[in-house]
């Protein structure tokens, strides 16, 4: 099996070409001046309305790492550059090799989250699509397109491009073949006050499954 992160964590070690690159030169600069739904409105209202693109997020983010640490070498990587970054005990450090481990978690994270948006985002008018900047922009290290591509590759090839659904295509066919659920709930904003609980407790079951991850590898930080 494939498994591009720990060739993916060296590369992801900090580059003269980055961390040389003055910060006025790049054109989202200021992004952290202003709130995240002025600073990232596209991004920012399909999370905020679409809870199905934040828990396929997650539900990528975890069975991509469930799969690493399912293989008894590259757990032992992993580890080791988990202890790395324990004994520098500063991940903020650019010059330390244990930074390489914070870089590998945020851009996998990035990656579920761009790939989720993709496939739940609208992006026919008046809508628009979400640039890769608004997603490089949420890193607090300065994140190049390449390396966000590159980790899009290592999530989908470790997925083996099993990217799976949410729980609201299984709420969609039950509200359409259950007559009597859609009578119970015939009431203002019924079946919609269900569907928001049902999301609720699935987020509260996505947190509880994400209590054995390391704590830097928690998706729900």
């Amino acid at each position: 099996m494939y498994f591009p992160p720990v060739k993916y964590a060296s590369h992801r070690l900090p580059q003269p070409s980055h961390s040389q690159r003055s910060p006025s030169s790049s054109p989202i600069a200021s992004i952290h001046d202003f709130g995240v739904g002025e600073r990232l409105p596209d991004l920012y209202d399909q999370l905020l309305s679409s809870p199905e693109t934040r828990f396929h997020a997650v539900y990528l983010f975890m069975r991509y790492w469930y799969l690493l640490m399912a293989d008894a070498k590259e757990k032992e990587r992993i580890q080791l550059m988990q202890a790395a970054a324990a004994v520098t005990g500063d991940d903020g450090d650019d010059e330390v090799p244990s930074m390489g481990w914070k870089l590998v978690v945020w851009d996998c994270c990035l990656a579920c989250l761009a790939i989720s948006v993709k496939m739940h985002r609208d992006f026919l008018r008046p809508l628009e699509p979400v640039l890769a900047w608004e997603f490089e922009a949420l890193a607090p290290h300065v994140v190049a397109y390449d390396d966000l591509e590159l980790a899009h590759r290592d999530v989908l090839e470790v997925l083996q491009y099993r990217l799976g659904g949410t729980p609201q295509q299984l709420l969609d066919e039950l509200w359409l073949a259950l007559l009597s659920l859609q009578q119970l709930l015939d009431f203002r904003n019924g079946w919609r006050f269900v569907q928001k609980e049902v999301w609720w407790r699935l987020f509260d079951a996505v947190a509880g499954a994400s209590k054995p991850f390391p704590p830097r590898l928690n998706p729900t930080s």
